[in-house]
């Protein structure tokens, strides 16, 4: 049959039908990998850092008005922060950024009137260290 005849233009060889369908493959598999996201199937794995004291309520419970500065640092540990200008306040600030990107802060701050403990305010400090890994959703917010 000569070459230039319409019915050999037609027909195929199996080496041209599998060159084809290794040609359709590719290009179905290179648009295919546009759109894929390793990062979906695997991501790394990210510890949960944390920094400051942790002054959980139970260590709170402990304190009693006139306590002195000593007592105060047996039960809940040294200041992250004390104010060389005003002697008369710590301030107790502890942060939880989780693997998963949710952020915690709690604080405590004493206020002394001399030596004795005066007063203290505290603001989304954990029950027990155990909860502070467990954070309840109302005190959860995503980094930016």
């Amino acid at each position: 049959m000569p070459t230039n005849s319409p019915a050999y233009a037609t027909s195929l060889s199996p080496l041209r039908c599998l060159l084809l369908a290794l040609t359709l493959a590719s290009a179905v598999a290179a648009a295919g990998c546009s759109s894929f996201k390793p990062s979906r199937l695997i991501s790394p794995y990210r510890a949960d850092v944390g920094q400051g004291n942790l002054v959980t309520d139970d260590q709170v419970a402990q304190l009693r008005e006139g306590m002195t500065k000593d007592q105060v640092r047996v039960v809940l540990g040294t200041p992250l922060l004390q104010d060389a200008f005003r002697n008369d306040r710590w301030d107790y600030i502890s942060t939880l950024k989780r693997g998963d990107g949710e952020f915690s802060r709690a604080q405590l701050s004493v206020f002394f009137q001399g030596d004795a403990l005066q007063r203290w305010t505290a603001q989304n400090l954990p029950k027990t260290a155990a909860q502070a890994v467990d954070l309840p959703p109302d005190q959860r917010r995503p980094t930016k």
